[in-house]
């Protein structure tokens, strides 16, 4: 979620949706006080209901949520398509059939 100037609620946050950033976007809460509560619920206690915890600009290129096997495999996949990839620009060129 995101919320801006426009609607009266302080500057523009993008955070997961919890009680904080509803409050905030209720205009219940500032962004300012419900920071006060982020850094020890968030970061240190894990609680992510907590505070107000920050998702950042990537959080708008999820499209799927995964298993994490599935997001390993499909990591360990692409690295060695990669490495198939590079290798094969390093192999040593044969010579053209005009060049022997």
């Amino acid at each position: 979620m995101a919320w801006n100037r426009s609607r009266g609620v302080g500057p523009c946050v993008r955070a997961l949706k919890g009680e904080a950033a509803e409050a905030i976007a209720d205009g219940r809460l500032t962004v300012l006080d419900a920071l006060k509560h982020t850094r020890k619920a968030v970061y240190f206690d894990g609680d992510l209901t907590g505070g107000l915890a920050p998702a950042g600009e990537s959080s708008a290129l999820i499209d799927e949520v995964l298993p994490v096997d599935t997001i390993v495999r499909r990591t360990i996949e692409s690295f060695w398509r990669e490495i198939d990839r590079l290798a094969a620009l390093a192999a040593p060129r044969q010579p053209a059939v005009a060049d022997r």
